[in-house]
């Protein structure tokens, strides 16, 4: 009977440690799924801000409610403000500091949702500019929640680090790097297109 006991308790701390190893694989699964998107996230914005600096250089001056003489200096301003954002994605998917780049996910984070705050106390409506397009929904309520959601995920991450299973941090940079590529491309189709369109537009016959 004692041997029968014993067994079923054996067998029952078995199932306890294999459900927690697989809790704890689940969790390793979403922190680097949450890892790859916030990365992905940042390099698709920081990119296309480079490369579009003025909308968000236009949410800033009306934000801020800057005379329009401020125009290029917020453009410089939104250029760096891209350029941090790649920087901080490759520190994030690289391996190479990713709790720094969690750290300044979340500080974008509070930094989106204190601009759209800004702008929902004032009063402005104006496209945020976040993914350099002119057109986009304009700072509210929805940049203002996408940020806190940033900054929690961030911070989820964070607390997830020490504990994790090292990863392939290069296949996580190449993927991240690969998706946010082609969401460039695909949203900025027509830009990156036009030179080539000029170039090669075909002799007109007389």
């Amino acid at each position: 009977m004692l041997g029968h006991l014993l067994l079923k308790l054996l067998r029952l701390l078995k199932a306890l440690r294999d459900s927690a190893q697989e809790r704890r694989a689940l969790q390793s699964l979403a922190s680097m799924t949450a890892q790859l998107a916030l990365g992905v996230i940042f390099v698709f914005a920081g990119a296309s801000k480079l490369g579009a600096p003025r909308p968000l250089a236009r949410a800033l001056i009306s934000v801020a409610m800057a005379p329009a003489s401020y125009q290029m200096p917020a453009v410089h301003v939104s250029r760096a403000i891209g350029l941090l954002e790649v920087v901080v994605a490759f520190l994030l998917l690289s391996g190479t500091a990713p709790t720094a780049g969690l750290l300044g996910i979340i500080v974008f984070g509070i930094g989106i949702a204190v601009v759209a705050s800004a702008a929902l106390a004032r009063g402005v409506s104006v496209a945020c500019g976040c993914f350099g397009s002119p057109s986009g929904r304009p700072l509210g309520v929805r940049q203002l929640l996408t940020g806190l959601v940033l900054a929690v995920v961030a911070s989820l991450v964070v607390v997830d680090l020490p504990g994790r299973a090292a990863t392939n941090d290069a296949g996580l940079l190449a993927a991240a790097c690969v998706l946010a590529l082609s969401l460039v491309l695909v949203r900025h189709r027509s830009a990156i297109l036009r030179p080539i369109r000029q170039h090669f537009r075909p002799f007109s016959t007389e």
